[in-house]
Parts: C-alpha cells; structure tokens; sequence
C-alpha cells in the first residue's frame, strides 16, 4: 500500500514538473530567435545571464523591437521590458502547471479509490466526492480568473497562457491517469502474489492442524485400547485367582 502510495506522488511530480519546464520553455522562447543574444528558450541559456546581457544599450534596443513586431503581428500585450518581460513569462508557465496541477490532483481523487481496481469501478458512486471535486474546480478557476486575485495575490493568469496553455495542461491529468493505472496491474500482480502466499501459508497451517488432531485422536485411541487391554488382563488374573483357589 505504501509503496503504490509513494509511486503514484512520483508520478505526479514528475508529471507537473515536466508540464512546468515544457511551459517554461515556450513561454520564455515565445520571442525566437533574438537578435544580439540567440534562444531565449529555458532549456538553451540561463535566465540570469539573459537579464544582463539584454540590459546592454543595443541589445535592449533589438530586443524591445523584436517584442513590439510580436504584439503587432500576433495582437499580443508582452512587456517591453526584460525583466516584466521574464516575470511575465514565468507567471504564465507557472499557470500552466497550477492548472495541470489541480486536474491531476482531482483525476488522482478518483484513481487513488482503489489500488488495483480500474478508475471507472464505481466511478461516481461517492457522491461527496463529486462535490468536492466540483468545488475545487471552481475555486482554480477563482484563482486564475478572477482580477486582482489571480494576478497580484496568486501571480496566476488564466487568459495570458491561451489556448496553448490550457491545452498543454491537460497533459498532466492525462499523464497521471495512463501512468498511474498502469502501475496499478503491477500492484495487482503483487496483491495476487501477496494473497497466494497467503492461502499457501493457510494451507499449510491446516494441514498441519489436521495433522496434529489425526496424532492427538490414535494417542486418545491407544490410550483406550491400552485401558481394555489393562482390564481384561485384570479380569484373567481374577480369574485365575478364582481357579487355583478352587483347587
């Protein structure tokens, strides 16, 4: 039970870590290829190098020119400048991974009813978990929608990530779900194991109780026989008696 328990929060942090870095890198490498500095992307330079070398005169340039030709050919609203601009890319992968986040969370609330059982066994069956679960949807879609709430409090933006965003989300749960199920035919192959061993040991334990009640009933029979074999050897005696004192 622990060791299914364990695994399954591994794969859900491995999930969400990698939806996290995914997001990270197309929010970060939105831009392209920039000019004076490469691939912003998160997986090919270091943010923090970035926030120096962009702070140059000519780099600064190139770059507030290359996010203007992006807000006006896609309609986008990014920062032009470096720093709000990283700050704004983070809190969008960082959406994404809250979103994927608590859709997992939710999906796990049905996987986790069983540890070897399908998820759709019974699936609605627990109806105070449908509402709980209907609850947490609201309240994520409080956190990232909601003005001044999602954005100044909780650093989210539920609109700022696009459809992209939404949609790179729901490979968390999906992932979750596929992952997590799978592991479950191992932990039912383990269970069938752990159960066999277990009527084996039973097995054997009655076996050797039949086995002591077998020995315990011919010493009990032999025990009689040796109590008629002493009476009747008692009765010859008497009877022998009884003869020599005739004679």
């Amino acid at each position: 039970m622990w060791l299914s328990i364990t695994v399954n929060g591994m794969i859900l942090s491995a999930v969400i870590i990698g939806v996290y870095l995914v997001s990270l890198d197309h929010y970060m490498n939105i831009l392209g290829e920039i000019d004076g500095y490469g691939v912003l992307g998160f997986f090919n330079h270091d943010i923090t190098n970035f926030k120096s070398v962009i702070q140059m005169p000519e780099n600064l340039l190139r770059f507030q020119r290359q996010v203007n030709a992006k807000n006006a050919a896609d309609g986008m609203d990014l920062p032009t400048d470096p720093l709000d601009f990283i700050d704004k890319q983070l809190s969008k992968a960082q959406t994404v991974a809250f979103i994927s986040l608590v859709y997992s969370e939710n999906i796990r609330a049905y996987i986790s009813r069983s540890f070897n059982r399908p998820v759709w066994t019974k699936l609605c069956a627990n109806v105070s978990m449908q509402k709980a679960i209907c609850l947490a949807q609201l309240a994520l879609y409080v956190a990232v929608f909601v003005p001044g709430l999602s954005t100044e409090i909780l650093g989210l933006d539920g609109i700022a990530i696009g459809f992209w965003g939404w949609g790179v989300s729901l490979l968390g749960p999906i992932l979750c779900l596929v992952l997590c199920e799978c592991y479950k035919v191992i932990t039912d192959i383990q269970m069938r194991n752990y159960q066999k061993t277990l009527d084996e040991q039973e097995k054997s334990t009655r076996a050797q109780a039949q086995q002591k009640l077998t020995v315990n009933a011919i010493l009990e029979s032999n025990k009689v026989l040796q109590d008629q074999v002493r009476s009747a050897n008692e009765k010859v005696d008497n009877l022998e008696r009884t003869i020599s004192g005739d004679n």
